[in-house]
């Protein structure tokens, strides 16, 4: 529009000076008055109208670019904190994870020291049940019933010798 209005007037100005150049007359000046009046009160306007138009199309997207970025810096922020909270979470879990991990080793490092002294506990008992038998058959008198060692324990058994 402001390329029309541009081309108007400048036909309208061209026509002015063509017709001062032929000669003033009370006519020319009429016409000349009369186009400055109506560039100034029509033209002049429309285009008033459309830069203020396009000036205040220009201001709400300047704004509205304003807008987002300060939500965008709201967000950030929002987004920072819970990577924070994210990162504290995370190292607690890793230190509490180390914790159980060394509590577990030292249960595990506990059982199989149990284990290996009952398998030597039980060890150990079977050469002493074997050393008092030696003894005893040697030594002893059979009684009609003895005590042998049956699985996990003595049991008394009948007039069969030990």
């Amino acid at each position: 529009m402001a390329k029309q209005t541009a081309t108007i007037t400048s036909k309208l100005v061209e026509t002015a000076v063509k017709m001062i150049k032929n000669g003033v007359t009370p006519d020319v000046i009429t016409f000349v008055d009369c186009t400055n009046q109506e560039s100034n009160e029509q033209v002049l306007v429309a285009i008033q109208n459309g830069h203020d138009t396009h000036e205040a199309g220009i201001d709400n997207l300047c704004q509205d670019f304003q807008n987002a970025v300060e939500q965008l810096v709201e967000e950030a922020a929002v987004i920072a904190d819970h990577q924070s909270s994210s990162n504290d979470a995370q190292e607690a879990h890793h230190i509490c994870r180390a914790s159980e991990a060394f509590a577990c080793s030292k249960s595990r490092r506990c059982e199989e020291q149990s284990r290996q002294k009952w398998l030597n506990l039980r060890l150990e008992e079977e050469k002493m049940c074997e050393i008092h038998g030696e003894i005893h058959d040697e030594w002893c008198v059979h009684p009609p019933f003895c005590w042998k060692l049956m699985g996990s324990g003595y049991v008394k058994t009948g007039l069969e010798r030990c």
